[in-house]
């Protein structure tokens, strides 16, 4: 086992359950995990997995998503629909087998028959590249820092590969539009744990764009908060909050059938001029907790991300997705004040870069800069936005 990868075949049609361990989780972490093996509710054919945006140390929370094996084929069924997939299809797999993204691609090959290899050697975009190659893969999912990796180094795509999902993290136009140079047929996706991985999609071919079709497991509306409300065969049966004193178990809640998100979204209905089909797109704009108030007025941190990362490009600035993080802390006088946090080493000057940046940006995203020994992430480099917060905070 390297990476997070095993080689463990999961039986789709069996009662068994199985509880998802990142394998670098050390005796201290498993300790604290204990509760949820012993006290958490006997739920036959599930599947446990972390949620993506939480941590597992003792003394703090960590949440546990019950997934049935029904609602993983669920969701790989319109995975496979949606990108054509077949027997003729070759998965390549390169992300950890704990997380959604990459169980879900079992599923998927379960039902199309495609083949599938596992890429078990440490990250390396280069070696990952060839390897790509030598086992003619059709398709492939990656998260956007992989992307990130293989654009960077100039790696151009194998001719076999027809499509590449990015999920885990928002996809930027200008990073996509790099990929695409080198023959890398990215697709942005829009997808969580609750719901077994996808949930909207960019279409085969396309190019770039926010607006994301809706798979055919799900249904989607919002209401006038804006909130994203999905109903779908796929979700979760329910999750455990755990913590040093126990698991608290809670069953999904759902009004009229559909569960609320925290994402804001946006929904729009197209006719397909071809088949002559009504299909649903999403636009995704950001977690709740991404709109934050700076003096008074308004911020979208999902939006100021992608536009620093695009004029970062721009301006030829050498960062990497690793390196840095944009967020928002608390300030007593001004709601919040805006920080990018820069992991040390970094080979980057950011002490010039923001100089910049706050030159040009509009007075309310002004970035200061903060610095840390580590930035704290999820294995496929999500980062954990609260834990990163309490590292920023200022001492009492």
């Amino acid at each position: 086992m390297r990476d997070g990868l095993m080689s463990f075949k999961v039986d789709w049609d069996s009662k068994d359950t199985h509880i998802f361990l990142n394998p670098r989780m050390d005796a201290r972490e498993r300790q604290f995990l204990t509760p949820l093996f012993r006290h958490a509710p006997v739920l036959p054919g599930h599947l446990w997995m972390q949620s993506s945006g939480s941590t597992q140390f003792i003394n703090e929370s960590s949440k546990w998503i019950a997934l049935s094996k029904q609602a993983f084929l669920v969701s790989a069924q319109a995975v496979n629909e949606h990108l054509e997939s077949s027997r003729q299809d070759k998965w390549g797999v390169a992300l950890p087998l704990f997380h959604v993204g990459g169980l879900s691609i079992y599923a998927r090959a379960f039902l199309s028959g495609a083949g599938l290899a596992e890429f078990t050697e440490a990250w390396n975009a280069e070696r990952f590249s060839a390897w790509l190659g030598e086992h003619q893969i059709t398709l492939l999912s990656l998260v956007p820092t992989q992307l990130f990796d293989l654009v960077q180094g100039g790696h151009r795509a194998p001719k076999s590969l027809r499509a590449v999902v990015i999920g885990g993290a928002k996809l930027e136009a200008k990073l996509a539009q790099q990929a695409w140079v080198l023959g890398w047929p990215v697709l942005a996706s829009f997808g969580m744990t609750e719901c077994c991985s996808q949930i909207a999609t960019a279409t085969l071919g396309s190019t770039f764009s926010d607006d994301l079709r809706v798979l055919g497991h799900v249904d989607v509306k919002t209401e006038s908060d804006g909130l994203l409300q999905i109903k779908s065969d796929a979700l979760m049966t329910g999750h455990a909050q755990v913590t040093a004193t126990g698991p608290k178990w809670t069953p999904i809640e759902l009004t009229s059938g559909y569960w609320k998100t925290k994402d804001q979204a946006q929904v729009k209905a197209r006719t397909n001029l071809k088949t002559a089909e009504i299909e649903i797109f999403l636009t995704v704009r950001g977690r709740v907790q991404d709109f934050v108030k700076v003096k008074g007025e308004g911020v979208d941190l999902a939006a100021l991300r992608s536009r620093f990362f695009d004029w970062a490009l721009t301006e030829q600035i050498s960062l990497t997705l690793d390196e840095y993080a944009v967020i928002d802390l608390p300030d007593a006088r001004e709601g919040s004040r805006l920080v990018l946090a820069a992991q040390e080493g970094s080979s980057v000057n950011w002490t010039e870069a923001l100089k910049r940046w706050n030159a040009v940006c509009f007075p309310i995203e002004r970035l200061e800069l903060r610095r840390v020994g580590k930035l704290p992430r999820s294995p496929v480099g999500k980062i954990l936005g609260e834990k990163l917060r309490e590292q920023l905070k200022d001492p009492a």
